[in-house]
């Protein structure tokens, strides 16, 4: 009696707080439908008094800049998602084995940049003026190239993997590059696809970063984040430096679209989570 209590509890307290999330964005969602005059009149609602597709027109037709900043998110996405796949998984193979030397040093080292940052700064001084990596993608995709706690799930989900078949395949000739290939990888399917969805959410929500390595000559980088933040502080100040307000259902419908390719992504990516980051977190 006290655990069908305590379920009963657990869906009316998730099914309330499922509410909670998923409102502020219905009202986006409606917002985004509706005419700016009636959205000025009667505010946010879940039924809009006057249905209208003129937001998601102005996007697709006469807003250039929105078009090209979401062609800047799938670079910039697609790109860092790659790239740290790529990265973080050898990197995670690499500290997996028990013959590397140093092994120790470079954990140390790994643990130490997770807790502890050198600051905005030191960060902008290295990739601005010493790499030279300013108004280029590299700026905002290489310092999350290797990320610490995605490696370190992937170390722990790879010690999951039978010693037996890496020991197999090196009897028959192969070296680690093709144990890695062809029989980690292939194995690792749910921790890469869980670590890609990390990756995807956080490249595609980017904002800061665009904003400081991309000067005025470069705005035409910016991802759709960073032009949804140019947008609302032209809504604070509709004065400042003589540039208008944006349009608040366009805003809206603006964001809709840039949650639309997570929300496209994520189901397909669902049956691999659980399994990739339970296996990931609890293995010794």
């Amino acid at each position: 009696m006290a655990r069908k209590s305590f379920q009963i509890f657990n869906y009316i307290f998730l099914t309330l707080l499922g509410v909670i999330f998923v409102l502020p964005y219905l009202y986006i969602i409606v917002g985004s439908f509706t005419s700016e005059a009636a959205y000025l009149t009667n505010g946010y609602q879940l039924w809009p008094q006057e249905w209208s597709l003129d937001a998601y027109k102005k996007i697709f037709t006469s807003a250039s800049d929105i078009l090209n900043a979401f062609k800047n998110s799938i670079i910039i996405t697609v790109g860092g998602t790659l790239l740290q796949l790529c990265v973080t998984t050898m990197t995670a193979y690499a500290l997996t084995r028990k013959n590397l030397k140093g092994k120790k040093i470079f954990m140390a080292l790994m643990m130490f940049a997770m807790l502890f940052s050198g600051g905005l700064i030191p960060s902008y001084i290295w990739i601005a003026s010493t790499l030279q990596l300013r108004n280029t993608y590299l700026a905002v995709l290489l310092p999350g190239s290797l990320h610490i706690w995605n490696c370190i799930l992937v170390m722990n989900y790879l010690r999951t993997i039978p010693v037996e078949l890496e020991e197999a395949a090196k009897m028959d000739g192969c070296g680690y590059w093709r144990q890695f290939v062809q029989i980690i990888l292939p194995l690792a399917v749910p921790i890469i696809a869980t670590i890609a969805l990390y990756a995807a959410v956080a490249y595609w929500n980017m904002w800061s970063a665009p904003e400081l390595y991309f000067d005025s000559n470069h705005r035409h980088m910016l991802p759709i984040t960073a032009l949804l933040r140019q947008m609302i502080q032209q809504n604070l100040n509709p004065g400042g430096g003589g540039v208008s307000g944006v349009a608040e259902t366009v805003k809206m419908a603006t964001t809709v679209l840039a949650t639309v390719p997570i929300l496209c992504v994520y189901p397909f990516l669902q049956r691999f989570f659980m399994s990739g980051l339970t296996l990931g977190s609890v293995k010794g």
